[in-house]
């Protein structure tokens, strides 16, 4: 090929390029955005949605629109905040479920009609035949400064599409099932089956009201430790705590209560339960009370629910009951003096009449009364402190025999890098509680002053009592040294 004809046919390449981008790309585009009805739409610009057919009619509500983008930018139809927004029109307050939200919002601004409609020579009078003379679905959008509806009708099995119109108009479509699945559902599936929506770190107390129980009421502090402060002042089991607010929070709503409804039909003018759960300040969050009740007082009977921020009673999936209202002791931390063994340095013991007993540790070794301590015994001593376990806390309010104790220990702990802040901790063993052939001899103890008394094992007790003599390092045995052979004798 000569390069005058190279040449040329380059030039039409460039200039062929050169059409499809500048002009054939810009037009199917154009032509794309014609059949997006909604792309210029999102979940903020949407005021509302209108949803009609076999399953129902309701609308769907944004309170707070704004105006309508010029992207077709499918993006914010994720923004959680914005979806918030959104109601039903005829519940006011009533929270949707964000995610089934989403699901029709996406649908809506990514619905594209196919390039044409269906031939009308093709088309039959009747619309019957198609599924629009009732139709299966309508949708009416509302938003941009104009409304725009949709009809659906039957599918057509042989292309897996579904026959439907814009409004009253003569053009008919095959679309794919997407939109019609996302929209085709239940008011009550489009509403949030989860009453209670927050996070752990955003609560400061939780009051659990119960006729047979009283007031118990929780506090988290800045450590994110919780603390029982009605009717008593203890320290809080962070497992029971976690699975309180995931009982709260997992509740599940089968069945919506809406309108001009009487607490009293559904037992909720005497409760069985009532919880009070106030937010911190940096929630920004409004107090919540819930009360809780079971009508026939049966377990396997329906619970209903009632939560002040939200007009509707919730009729439960399952009973919390159990989880929610439980005996005091349930919430209680029974390990009280829990530390991380590896940062133990030194540990004090006095004993009401035995000698005292140091540990100090040397880098890798210990000593115990400054002599070689076996590294064993000492871990084995640790372990056992450091899982200490209260088998039950007294109920009668007495002398416990901490003044002269049976044993006591100050323990000294150095925190990781760059810190290493040295923290002291203190237990101490008095009397022993009274006997009883269930529970055998226990005794009683404190950590860290005398506020918060436990009770623990005899067997616990004599792990935790340590010995010198168990605890010296052992020598190794030595062994005999083996006869010298002699040569054989000549006979």
């Amino acid at each position: 090929m000569s390069l005058r004809k190279t040449l040329i046919l380059a030039f039409l390449l460039v200039a062929a390029l050169a059409y499809i981008v500048k002009v054939q790309m810009p037009h199917d585009e154009e032509k794309r955005a014609e059949r997006m009805l909604f792309a210029n739409l999102n979940n903020e610009s949407i005021e509302s949605i209108s949803l009609s057919g076999m399953l129902g009619e309701f609308t769907l509500k944004n309170t707070e629109p704004r105006p309508h983008r010029t992207s077709g930018s499918q993006e914010d139809s994720m923004d959680v905040d914005a979806l918030r927004k959104w109601q039903l029109a005829d519940v006011q307050g009533a929270d949707l479920d964000r995610s089934t939200l989403n699901a029709l919002i996406s649908a809506l601004v990514g619905f594209t009609l196919d390039d044409k409609p269906l031939p009308a020579e093709d088309l039959d009078s009747d619309l019957e035949v198609y599924g629009l003379k009732t139709p299966a679905l309508k949708i009416k959008v509302n938003g941009g400064g104009k409304t725009t509806e949709l009809q659906f009708g039957k599918e057509n099995s042989y292309v897996a599409k579904r026959y439907v119109r814009v409004g009253e108009g003569k053009d008919l479509y095959l679309v794919t099932p997407g939109l019609f699945a996302a929209a085709n559902k239940t008011k009550n599936e489009f509403r949030n089956k989860a009453p209670l929506e927050f996070l752990d770190n955003e609560l400061k107390s939780i009051s659990i009201h119960s006729p047979q129980t009283g007031v118990t009421t929780f506090e988290i502090d800045d450590q994110y430790q919780w603390h029982i402060t009605q009717p008593i002042r203890a320290t809080a089991s962070s497992k029971a705590m976690a699975d309180l607010t995931r009982e709260i929070r997992s509740m599940r709503a089968v069945t919506f209560l809406d309108g001009d409804l009487k607490l009293s039909d559904y037992g909720l003018d005497t409760p069985l339960i009532e919880v009070d759960m106030v937010f911190k300040g940096a929630a920004k969050r409004e107090p919540l009370h819930l009360i809780l009740s079971q009508p026939d007082g049966q377990p396997d009977s329906a619970v209903y629910l009632k939560v002040s921020d939200k007009p509707s009673i919730f009729k439960l999936e399952s009973n919390p009951l159990p989880g929610i209202s439980k005996p005091l002791d349930e919430f209680r931390e029974f390990e009280l003096f829990k530390f991380a063994s590896d940062q133990a340095v030194q540990l004090d013991f006095e004993f009401f009449q035995a000698p005292s007993l140091s540990l100090v540790r040397t880098g890798d070794s210990w000593l115990v009364n400054s002599k070689p301590a076996d590294i064993n015994f000492v871990r084995g001593l640790l372990e056992s402190l450091a899982t200490l376990h209260a088998e039950g806390f007294p109920k009668d309010n007495r002398d416990y025999g901490f003044a002269n104790p049976r044993m006591k220990l100050v323990l000294r702990l150095v925190g990781p890098e760059p810190e290493k802040k040295v923290i002291e901790r203190t237990l101490m063993i008095g009397d022993s509680a009274d006997q009883s052939a269930k529970e055998g001899t226990r005794y009683y103890a404190a950590v860290d002053g005398t506020s918060e008394v436990f009770l623990i094992s005899k067997d616990t007790l004599k792990d935790i009592y340590p010995r010198e003599d168990m605890l010296l390092q052992r020598e190794a045995p030595t062994q005999p040294t083996p006869p010298a052979t002699q040569p054989d004798q000549p006979k």
